[in-house]
């Protein structure tokens, strides 16, 4: 009798999911759109063009992709950039180590030039 006690509830719980139910109602959604708006202004102009949504958005999208090879166009480029005005040897001070300085500090006036620069420091 004890195993028969015992197994009631196995039993009960398989008969209740074998047991067919009724299916559940499930509310339809249709995705509902929105009420036509009468638009006014430029809207109106706009939306006799461009009637739909996406429309209006890929035409504003194209808009701003368009503005950046307009830019580019107009900018002109880069700026060329200026040359390194080249040192005539006569008021410029090479650096210390650079090979040209030990040329440069031969020169009578050179070295007095280095040492009031290296002064100012």
């Amino acid at each position: 009798m004890s195993y028969l006690v015992r197994g009631l509830p196995v039993m009960r719980a398989a008969a209740q999911r074998a047991a067919p139910r009724a299916p559940v109602a499930v509310a339809r959604r249709n995705m509902g759109g929105h009420a036509p708006v009468e638009y006014e202004g430029v809207d109106k102009v706009v939306r006799d063009v461009l009637p739909e949504d996406w429309q209006v958005v890929l035409a504003i999208l194209g808009g701003y992709f368009m503005l950046y090879p307009i830019s580019k166009i107009f900018s002109g480029g880069k700026k060329p950039e200026a040359a390194p005005v080249a040192s005539s040897g006569g008021g410029s001070i090479p650096s210390i180590v650079d090979d040209s300085f030990e040329a440069w500090s031969k020169v009578p006036g050179n070295m007095e030039k280095w040492e009031a620069e290296v002064s100012k420091m």
